[in-house]
């Protein structure tokens, strides 16, 4: 019975995915670019170049030339963005996630000293890149974290202690991530543009801050009546209460991992031209997609960020086809650099699965 649920949820999110894409390229992306003409002549295929308030385009293997006084719109497509994308800038900004990645590694290894258990860098960093590899090449989005699970365990001998472990280092992450959207919501976020976002993330922080309280005031007594599983994983979340200066430390890295990733997001845009856009709507933007992504509608959000980028951007004139595209280079970004947690994955797997780095 277990099974056939887990299948049907895959096969549902599955056709949710298909669904949206088939809606996002069929509705809201063009791959080629799109001149209309002030005639009504609409011409697609590839803008070859700009000179001289000119502008040549191939159309149907078909060269023409029309003047900047001629045309009413023009639109890039998705495939002339990622073709002319300015790679030195690119690769600039997406070095802004691997940094945040090895600041997710330091988070982890002081979660982790904090309960005596001591490991080093190295070892934090490799289960981190083990899980993230396995959150961007499997359909759901909590296998990583499943795995970072494991590797504990099966390393510290405490399953409880593990998963506890894990789950407050990611909750400590959505915290850091709702904090910094808020914070760039109070200080500039006072415009009809940013309406929907900010009811939702303002309701995450005071879903946050309720959550705080009761983490913070909770007596441990009631823990007694719980299954001993159970009471185990909430008293290890709770001794992280007694230590205040950890629980900052952790937290502004987080909105530090955070602001890097969006920096790196906001760089991406200017690699494809695009100098428009506010940097602080890409710190409001950028936090509701990876909220909305994080739910199990679709495999691993593909699909949900693509759409909704599409839509939030829109509300700063910025095309469908180059929201699709930020969308797939922060995820391909991601991918390419998760890489090395595939082999490290493997290599785990020639060895027996035995860690050196504890």
């Amino acid at each position: 019975m277990h099974k056939s649920k887990k299948h049907l949820s895959f096969f549902l999110r599955f056709v949710v995915t298909c669904s949206l894409f088939v809606y996002i390229f069929s509705h809201l992306v063009h791959l080629n670019d799109k001149i209309t003409l002030k005639t009504g002549e609409k011409l697609e295929g590839q803008i070859v170049s700009q000179i001289d308030q000119k502008v040549t385009f191939l159309s149907k293997s078909t060269e023409k030339t029309v003047s900047d006084s001629q045309i009413s719109s023009m639109e890039r497509g998705l495939l002339s963005i990622l073709r002319y994308l300015n790679l030195k800038t690119f690769l600039f900004f997406a070095h802004f996630v691997l940094l945040g990645i090895f600041l997710s590694a330091c988070r982890l290894k002081w979660l982790l000293q904090a309960q005596q258990i001591e490991v080093t860098y190295f070892y934090t960093l490799k289960i981190n890149l083990i899980g993230l590899f396995f959150n961007n090449f499997l359909p759901g989005a909590t296998g990583g974290d499943l795995l970072r699970a494991f590797y504990l365990a099966k390393d510290n001998k405490n399953t409880p202690q593990a998963i506890a472990i894990i789950v407050f280092d990611r909750i400590v992450g959505l915290i850091g991530l709702a904090t910094l959207a808020s914070l760039v919501l109070l200080f500039w976020g006072n415009r009809e543009e940013f309406v929907s976002s900010a009811f939702l993330v303002f309701s995450i922080q005071t879903a946050i801050f309720i959550g705080g309280v009761v983490f913070f005031y909770l007596p441990a007594r009631f823990t007694e009546k719980l299954p001993l599983f159970i009471k185990d994983l909430f008293l290890v979340t709770l001794s992280f209460r007694q230590d205040k200066k950890l629980l900052i430390k952790v937290l502004l890295v987080s909105m530090l991992i955070h602001a890097l990733y969006q920096l790196s997001a906001f760089g991406f845009l200017l690699s494809m031209g695009v100098k428009d856009i506010p940097w602080y709507a890409v710190f409001i933007y950028i936090p509701v997609g990876l909220l909305a992504m994080s739910l199990p509608i679709s495999l691993a959000g593909w699909g949900v960020g693509e759409a909704l980028y599409s839509y939030l951007f829109a509300n700063f004139h910025l095309s469908s086809s180059y929201a699709v595209a930020l969308s797939l280079l922060i995820r391909f970004n991601q991918m390419f650099l998760s890489l090395g947690g595939g082999i490290w994955w493997l290599l785990d797997g020639r060895k027996g699965g035995k860690s050196e780095d504890v």
